[in-house]
């Protein structure tokens, strides 16, 4: 008997470390075909090839839309570009890591600069295998919401 209370105690305690991704959204990137999952407590919003997702203390946004470049290398190579106008001074901290998630092809780097004179972390990503390579940007108190942050990033799919 003590067993059983254990492992509906262990069953228990997994579901509760899961249960954002339990409550989550499966949401469509229209113009990349991408599929992946923000969780039900964060906000969101489409228009045209821009998605927007804000976790719910508004303390990080994920923006989504799509890469306009000719390839991985030419945008690694021209990422303080990409991010003018967004962030201030932005500052690239270690190399390019490519990962294979779900058959797709994910590239990520990560760095910190400044919005309104405030210091601010931030990662790109480029999903490459949907329709159209998707770039997201995650700005703000990352270290906070990493986890939550890298479950979505698992998420995506075709």
């Amino acid at each position: 008997m003590f067993k059983i209370n254990n492992i509906g105690l262990t069953i228990f305690i997994v579901l509760f470390a899961f249960m954002p991704f339990l409550m989550a959204t499966t949401v469509t990137h229209n113009e990349t075909g991408l599929k992946f999952e923000i969780p039900d407590d964060w906000s969101y919003e489409q228009e045209d090839n821009h998605f927007l997702a804000m976790s719910p203390d508004e303390s990080v946004i994920l923006y989504f839309y799509v890469g306009k470049f000719e390839d991985v290398s030419d945008l690694m190579d021209n990422i303080a570009d990409q991010l003018d106008g967004i962030i201030e001074s932005p500052e690239i901290e270690g190399e390019p890591i490519e990962e294979k998630i779900n058959d797709l092809t994910q590239v990520y780097i990560e760095g910190s600069g400044y919005i309104k004179g405030k210091t601010i972390d931030f990662d790109l990503t480029i999903v490459i295998g949907g329709a159209k390579p998707m770039l997201i940007i995650a700005l703000g108190d990352i270290e906070s919401m990493q986890e939550t942050i890298l479950d979505i990033y698992a998420s995506v799919q075709k």
